[in-house]
């Protein structure tokens, strides 16, 4: 091909990937997920190896973070078939959340187009950006044994812009294949009421089996705890003598109708607050409607007596570790790196990137042979 690629048939049969041999490059890939290109070019020397620049390392990292992205729901795929479940599962428990991540986007449209190259070649300076949060997505699926203990999750991460459908289809297909192989296990799914986190619920309806038995779907208690702890510190300016954020968690853990009284109790409240308006008033009326739609979805005793998740810990957990690798100081990420660092990062949290990595390098290996 006239002014081609030029191609080295050593690297095709090595399966170099993004100028590095394959071991370098799954050396470099983990320890990304982990730190920047600082701390990584660090660790390099540390261990005795010559790294390349840190403008390489994070190109590099980029390019193969958003090509494993690209094909993440084969990679879990294929690390299922080598992952070996824990024995005694007795629950599932799974949810979507939301962090915030700042993003570097250009000031305006024009400037989002690709410039082109003028000739001769002239040195300009970079368009102006802007920074924005914007809110990425995060997944998790996890285990338990009898006593409610975590035995392991899964955990997964897109940017904001990314199909959010896509990533349902991902927890689900984890969750279906541990209920299939622990057909007793109880499966909670645990979120708070956003509506756009319905997406998972509608996901897992509509993969998981007909003839399984229905799982759980919950509001996290603790989003629920807020709007009750808002109400006491908004009726209560002076503290809260009766202790009555204490009764409202003691009640919902002890009875599954307590949602029922707690409701009715803030009804009255409300009408004997004095004022319109105000911050006690205002307060009441959000707890009221939050539970309102959603009270059949706020019964936890009989499943915090029975040592089953009533609580989303494990996915606001994801978003905790995710943000302490996207959120490190001064940093803005374009789509791009954000994909990429996400990707690589939800397989090494979840203990798959090695598996993940096999069938990853192996595309990269093709055969090589003399032409005829």
């Amino acid at each position: 091909m006239h002014n081609g690629p030029t191609l080295k048939p050593i690297e095709l049969r090595v399966g170099i990937i993004e100028h590095m041999t394959p071991d370098m490059a799954r050396i470099v890939g983990e320890l990304s997920a982990y730190g920047g290109s600082r701390g990584l070019e660090r660790t390099l020397v540390v261990t005795g190896l010559v790294p390349p620049s840190r403008a390489f390392l994070a190109k590099r990292t980029t390019e193969m973070g958003a090509e494993i992205a690209e094909v993440a729901a084969e990679l879990e795929a294929a690390s299922r078939t080598r992952e070996v479940l824990p024995e005694a599962i007795a629950s599932v428990s799974c949810g979507l959340d939301r962090m915030s991540v700042r993003m570097s986007e250009p000031a305006n449209e024009q400037q989002a187009l690709a410039r082109t190259r003028t000739e001769p070649y002239q040195r300009t300076q970079p368009p102006p950006k802007e920074h924005h949060y914007r809110n990425a997505w995060v997944g998790s699926a996890s285990i338990y044994d009898g006593e409610g203990k975590e035995l392991h999750t899964w955990r997964y991460a897109v940017e904001a812009d990314a199909d959010r459908t896509k990533l349902a289809n991902r927890v689900a297909a984890d969750v279906a294949r541990i209920l299939h192989a622990n057909p007793d296990a109880q499966l909670h799914c645990i979120q708070d009421a956003a509506k756009d986190l319905r997406v998972l619920p509608e996901t897992l309806a509509r993969v998981l089996p007909a003839n399984d038995k229905p799982f759980v779907e919950l509001v996290d208690l603790e989003h629920l705890m807020g709007y009750l702890e808002n109400v006491v510190d908004a009726c209560d300016p002076e503290g809260d003598p009766n202790d009555m954020k204490g009764w409202y968690r003691g009640e919902l853990l002890r009875d599954d109708g307590a949602i029922d009284r707690i409701w009715r109790s803030l009804r009255d409240k409300i009408k004997r607050l004095p004022g319109r308006n105000t911050k006690a008033r205002n307060a009441v009326a959000k707890a009221l409607s939050y539970i309102r739609k959603r009270k059949n979805k706020m019964r936890y005793a009989s499943h915090y007596a029975a040592n089953l998740p009533i609580g989303s810990g494990a996915t606001e957990s994801t978003c905790w570790q995710m943000q302490q690798r996207v959120k490190l100081p001064g940093q803005s990420w374009e789509t791009r790196g954000l994909r990429a660092i996400l990707a690589i990062r939800a397989l090494a949290l979840s203990d798959r990137w090695e598996t993940a990595w096999l069938p990853y390098a192996a595309a990269h290996r093709k055969e090589v042979r003399t032409a005829a």
